[in-house]
């Protein structure tokens, strides 16, 4: 046990100079979702005619020891970057004006925290989707969760990563609960 908490602490010291005070969060988000299949028919169409940050604390995304990690300065660009990652999950997201075969929604980023824990980071995310058009109503939040060692890698990608995947199991949750509202499954 005494060996486990030392190496842990060795890791976590050696980890701490590559750490650069006040990180940045990567500007857009990596999905790690393989693409599908571009040629296939996509029974969803989704106008993203709002992008909110919403969350208590905007500047900060989460704590590595005193450093905080901080959110890329475009948050419009970086929320949209994540919503992106509903195209990799079979659905045809836009965002701005709504063609009238799409779908209006606004979505609101509510929630979003990661930090070092038991030599992990883990990483929350929560959004808020909701429909413009009154006839067709979807109001829901929707969480993800990830967690990566730090095992072997740099703070910052590890942090990123994280995040990432949070991210990506967040919109699986999205896609999931968008497909009876949309009247068909996403190819």
């Amino acid at each position: 046990m005494m060996i486990r908490f030392l190496s842990a602490c060795a890791l976590l010291a050696c980890a701490t100079p590559a750490f650069a005070k006040d990180h940045m969060m990567d500007a857009t988000f990596i999905d790690p979702v393989p693409a599908t299949v571009a040629s296939a028919p996509v029974s969803c169409k989704i106008t993203f005619t709002s992008l909110k940050d919403e969350r208590e604390t905007p500047d900060l995304v989460g704590t590595f020891f005193e450093d905080e990690l901080q959110p890329p300065a475009d948050r419009a660009a970086w929320i949209k970057s994540m919503m992106e990652g509903l195209n990799r999950r079979g659905f045809d997201v836009r965002f701005g004006e709504a063609p009238p075969e799409y779908h209006p929604m606004g979505v609101a980023l509510t929630t979003l925290w990661s930090d070092l824990y038991n030599g992990a980071f883990n990483a929350t995310v929560k959004f808020r989707i909701t429909s413009a058009d009154l006839a067709r109503p979807f109001d829901r939040t929707l969480r993800g969760s990830f967690s990566r060692t730090l095992f072997m890698a740099t703070v910052q990608g590890r942090s990123n990563e994280a995040v990432h995947g949070a991210v990506a199991n967040a919109l699986d949750r999205v896609a999931d609960a968008l497909l009876g509202w949309c009247g068909g499954k996403p190819a």
